[in-house]
């Protein structure tokens, strides 16, 4: 037997709905609004409660919900999927980010949402970028340290493995050549940074995070 219970709409398609009869062809995606978070660090609300994130989960919310002040520890990742492997993700990161909250950097609307919570942190709070090894992911790094001290998580150059190698995407590499061009010439990069940089190109490397 199948029964209806009635309730007022309240998600964030209503006013595309009140003005189109078709609420699915709201150009912004629900989940574009909210800020994407996982790992094993604990998301403190306003009303002084908080929570850890299961294993697997991940929480969306508007800043507006969180209380910030509690925040000390965040990792932006480039690549949404991580955010389902996050647990795995923190038993690999150096140990000041082990219980960070992860972040997605999101994609379209989410992009400018999470530049707004960066710089919204308070100077004390330790925050790193995981973006993808190679000249757009430090592109992504560039982007963010301008808006607050920023720690960029790369892999151990001499310890990278045959088989992490042979998964290089030689493809994109040569896709990416203008954004080396680019980072190559600002004269304002740390020497870690360039570095960095001058690896990526000497090796032909684009790895993903996946790798």
């Amino acid at each position: 037997q199948l029964s209806t219970v009635e309730v007022s709409p309240a998600d964030d398609r209503v006013d595309t709905a009140r003005n189109n009869s078709d609420e699915k062809l709201a150009k912004q995606g629900v989940f574009e609004s909210f800020l994407n978070f996982a790992g094993k660090g604990r998301i403190p609300l306003l009303d002084g409660s908080s929570f850890q994130v299961p294993s697997g989960g991940i929480f969306s919310c508007r800043q507006e919900t969180l209380d910030v002040s509690r925040i000390s520890c965040v990792v932006l990742v480039e690549n949404g999927a991580m955010l389902t492997h996050a647990w795995e993700l923190a038993g690999l990161l150096p140990a000041p980010y082990a219980e960070a909250l992860i972040l997605y950097r999101g994609h379209g609307e989410n992009i400018r949402l999470v530049k707004e919570f960066i710089s919204s942190l308070g100077a004390d709070v330790r925050t790193a970028g995981y973006f993808d090894y190679d000249a757009a992911g430090m592109r992504i790094a560039d982007e963010y340290h301008k808006l607050c001290p920023l720690e960029l998580i790369v892999p151990d150059r001499d310890s990278l493995s045959d088989e992490v190698v042979s998964l290089n995407k030689d493809r994109e590499y040569a896709q990416q050549q203008k954004y080396l061009k680019n980072l190559k010439a600002n004269k304002d990069f740390s020497e870690e940074f360039l570095t960095e940089i001058d690896f990526i190109e000497n090796n032909k490397l684009a790895l993903t995070q996946e790798n």
